[in-house]
Formats: C-alpha cells, sequence, structure tokens
C-alpha cells in the first residue's frame, strides 16, 4: 500500500496528504462504478424480454350472458416471444381508445370450452377453443429462451360500438407481465390492422 501511494505521489506530482487520498477516493469509486454497472448489465441480461405481437383483431357482438347492446366483443390473436430468461407471462390486459375519449380497460372473457364470434354477416360464426387461450398457455407454463407462443385472447368492451372500434385512428394497447413483476406491451392503431383482420366483422378500406 505504501509503494502504491509512492507511485501516486509521483503521478499527481505532489506531497499533499490531501490530493492524495483524493486520488484514491476517485480511483476507487471508478472501480465500485465498474463493479455495480457489471453486475447490473448481468442483472438485465437475466430478466425476460418479450416481443408482444397483435397479430389479427376480430371485432363481433357476444354471445350469452353478456348484453350485445351494452358490449364488443374483441378478439384478438396474439403471439410473443422471449429473447432471455424463461418466465411466464400472466396479467394480460387491454386498453381501447376510441375518438375523443380516454384509454378504457377492457374486460377479460374468460374462455369455457369454446368461444363464438358472430359476425354481422348472416350465418357467419367464428369458434375459438379454450385450448388456444393464450392467458391459460402462459401463465403456468414459462416461455423459454427463443420460444413463442400463438394464442388467443378475448375481451369485452363496455359501450363502444364495433363502427367505433372500427375507425383507423382508434388504438389497442395490450400488455402482460412477467415473472419479475415487468410490464411489456404492445401498441396498435385500427389502421395497422386493416390487412390482419381476417373474419369478415369489419370490411377493409
Amino acid at each position: 500500500m505504501i509503494e502504491f501511494a509512492k507511485l501516486i505521489h509521483a503521478a499527481i506530482g505532489t506531497d499533499s496528504s490531501w490530493s492524495v487520498a483524493i486520488t484514491f477516493a476517485l480511483i476507487a469509486a471508478a472501480l465500485f462504478g465498474l463493479l455495480g454497472w457489471m453486475v447490473n448489465a448481468a442483472y438485465i441480461s437475466s430478466l425476460p424480454r418479450f416481443d408482444i405481437r397483435m397479430d389479427s383483431a376480430n371485432f363481433g357482438a357476444p354471445g350469452p350472458p353478456y348484453d350485445p347492446n351494452k358490449y364488443t366483443l374483441v378478439v384478438l390473436v396474439v403471439s410473443v416471444s422471449n429473447s432471455r430468461s424463461q418466465s411466464i407471462a400472466k396479467d394480460w390486459n387491454l386498453f381501447v381508445k376510441t375518438p375523443a375519449k380516454e384509454f378504457k380497460r377492457a374486460t377479460p372473457v374468460p374462455m369455457g370450452e369454446t368461444l363464438e364470434l358472430k359476425s354481422s354477416d348472416p350465418g357467419s360464426t367464428k369458434i375459438y377453443r379454450q385450448e388456444n387461450a393464450l392467458y391459460l398457455n402462459t401463465a403456468t407454463k414459462p416461455i423459454q429462451p427463443g420460444d413463442g407462443v400463438t394464442g388467443v385472447l378475448p375481451y369485452l368492451v363496455e359501450d363502444t360500438t364495433i363502427s367505433e372500434l372500427a375507425r383507423p385512428e382508434t388504438t389497442f394497447r395490450l400488455t402482460a407481465v412477467d415473472a419479475f413483476g415487468k410490464e411489456h406491451e404492445n401498441v396498435k392503431t385500427r389502421a395497422q390492422f386493416v390487412s390482419e383482420i381476417h373474419f369478415p366483422v369489419i370490411k377493409d378500406r
């Protein structure tokens, strides 16, 4: 330590004890700062990184027991992939912002054996099955690094019509939480779904 102090004295060209003490403090701060950065970088790299993508959105009237005059059924087909450590994905929430309104949280619909989405076109119906429910498939089985899962997420949007949801500027924000409590999201406008909506509830422009 004494030899190191001599080197410091020689390097800074002074015999001042205060100058040496400050130099020691700066060196220690730099070393601890570097160590802290390395530890933090290692921690961040160990966290999951989800890439959530709303692949398609279907709108329609809900069946019983839901009131079709009060609710619109939104069924999203969603893909989620993970590029870091394994983790479950839970607490899937959808927020919808129509023109002239604030974001509104949609109500998740628990899926039974099947979920029926009725189109405005007579006799046109789409059936979704419980085995494809994304919120069930990601809540207990962790998504491994490099893997992905695709599934269905149904929601009820209150006091919002299909025509309001169909406006190009209507915004959809989908969120999920990983095992560490970090929120991940995907945001799209209705206009970005134009070529993706595959069920004839809404006519594409």
